[in-house]
């Protein structure tokens, strides 16, 4: 019996041995389960201690505890079964460490092979950072001057919107005064006489339709224009190596069609002028030519536009002269853009200061489509203003002629060019026909100079100093016209 205890004893102490030696190797990898396994042989061990005093106390008294080492012997065999399920889990732990084993091997290739990755993405990393440095610097540069073109623009924007707001509100201010004008000018326009060719009647001859001269025979019958009368009037409208024009017989017994008679042919003894506007001479001759002339050529032609397209059967032929006559009218209305006018009437008013003053009335002035019977002027020379007079009844010149406060036409616009504010803003409030108008008015002042002491030699006026002072007119008007203050309209003409 006393070498029972010793045979366990040995044996706990083989197993702790051989469980310190399986839990030292894998202490690192499976400190739990060396714990769990350090619990139970803890506990195995303190139970065993239990048992050897229990044994030793049995030596002494075996007699007495004889009975309790059949329990003993019990409690033996239960540990040897503990021994056996002690042996078990150590294979079983033996089993397991291997496997974490193998995996700690399989996770230190992965380390290996992750550490190499984690190199080259460091390498990677500080390229990138090297590259994102140098675009976080261009970023920073176009950043910065992102920002100073942006304020740049944002003032230039405000200043744009305000020259914006400025000029919108010019434009609104002259689109209203245009409105008042044209209003006006429609009350006006009724008032002015109409003033154009009229004929009872107009046959269409014989056409020649072969190239390179065609033409086309037209006759008026019973013709009236500013006063005139014919009977009858021969015209052919004509084609020549493609260009349009007109010409005009003379009548027998009977004046000449136009003022400017300068005949340049002859057929069947009869005179004729041919005016092609293409051509270098007759551009020459519409330049020079008086109001009733030009109006003349336009309203015939006009006339023979409207007979043709009026016709109940049009044929090729005649739709190719209705080009004709519509090419022709419209290079009669290219002509050099001025004031016609037949003939200048001239006298002498006295004024307060003594001097006289020169007034030109233009007989038939035409302009830009306008026939005016009469257009008187006052030019006072001390006081470099020029009157402008309306016909008794009807408006004046301008398509913004005042009205009083009972609504008829003002007597007369009186244009400044002494007081150089007061002129820029007459002018700046003028249409720009109007403008026009003044300015061809005054570049002719030579001219009417020129027929004023024609009909008065014997003027106390000095024709060198007159004709001196009109051209100081001219360029004292130019002056002002493109000073840097411009009027409404030439701003918005400019741009």
């Amino acid at each position: 019996m006393s070498n029972i205890p010793l045979s366990i004893s040995e044996e706990l102490q083989q197993l702790q041995s051989e469980a310190s030696f399986h839990a030292s190797k894998v202490e690192a990898e499976i400190g739990q389960l060396r714990s769990a396994l350090a619990a139970k042989e803890q506990e195995a061990l303190g139970k065993c201690e239990m048992l050897l005093e229990e044994v030793q106390k049995a030596f002494q008294e075996s007699e007495e505890y004889f009975e309790q080492w059949k329990k003993a012997e019990a409690t033996n065999e239960e540990l040897l079964s503990r021994n056996v399920s002690l042996s078990q889990e150590r294979d079983a732990l033996t089993i397991d460490c291997a496997a974490l084993i193998a995996e700690r091997d399989e996770f230190a290739a992965r380390n290996q092979l992750f550490t190499a990755e984690n190199q080259t993405l460091i390498k990677k990393h500080e390229l990138l950072g090297n590259e994102v440095s140098a675009a976080t610097e261009e970023l920073d540069k176009r950043a910065h001057l992102l920002v100073e073109k942006t304020n740049c623009y944002q003032a230039l924007q405000k200043e744009s919107l305000q020259k914006y707001e400025m000029l919108l509100a010019e434009v609104q201010k002259a689109f209203q005064e245009s409105e008042d004008h044209f209003e006006q000018w429609k009350k006006t326009e009724s008032l002015v006489p109409p003033f154009s060719l009229e004929c009872e009647k107009i046959s269409l001859g014989e056409q020649r339709n072969t190239g390179p001269h065609r033409s086309w025979d037209i006759t008026f019958h019973q013709v009236t224009l500013l006063g005139r009368r014919w009977a009858q009037l021969d015209l052919r409208l004509v084609e020549h190596h493609g260009n349009a024009g007109i010409l005009i017989f003379e009548g027998p017994g009977s004046s000449p069609a136009l003022h400017r008679w300068n005949p340049n042919g002859e057929e069947g003894g009869r005179r004729f002028l041919l005016v092609v506007p293409q051509d270098h001479t007759s551009q020459t001759l519409l330049a020079s030519v008086p109001a009733s002339d030009l109006v003349f050529l336009r309203d015939a032609t006009s006339k023979i536009i409207q007979e043709v397209a009026t016709q109940e059967s049009t044929d090729h032929r005649s739709l190719f002269w209705l080009q004709v006559a519509r090419r022709l009218l419209q290079h009669l209305s290219e002509v050099p853009s001025r004031i016609y006018y037949d003939a200048v009437k001239t006298s002498v008013l006295s004024q307060a200061t003594g001097q006289p003053a020169p007034r030109f009335e233009l007989v038939n002035a035409y302009y830009a489509g306008k026939v005016l019977p009469s257009l008187p002027l006052v030019w006072k020379i001390s006081e470099s203003k020029i009157h402008m007079e309306s016909s008794t009844g009807n408006a004046g010149p301008l398509l913004a002629w005042p009205s009083t406060e009972s609504g008829e036409p003002a007597a007369e616009v009186v244009f400044d060019l002494e007081d150089a504010p007061l002129a820029r803003k007459t002018w700046s409030n003028w249409l720009k026909h109007d403008q026009q108008l003044v300015s061809f008015l005054i570049k002719e002042f030579p001219n009417f100079l020129h027929h004023f002491f024609e009909q008065h030699p014997e003027s106390p006026l000095s024709q060198a100093t007159l004709q001196k002072q009109a051209r100081q007119l001219s360029l004292t008007l130019t002056r002002i016209t493109s000073g840097k203050r411009p009027g409404i309209w030439r701003r918005i003409f400019r741009k």
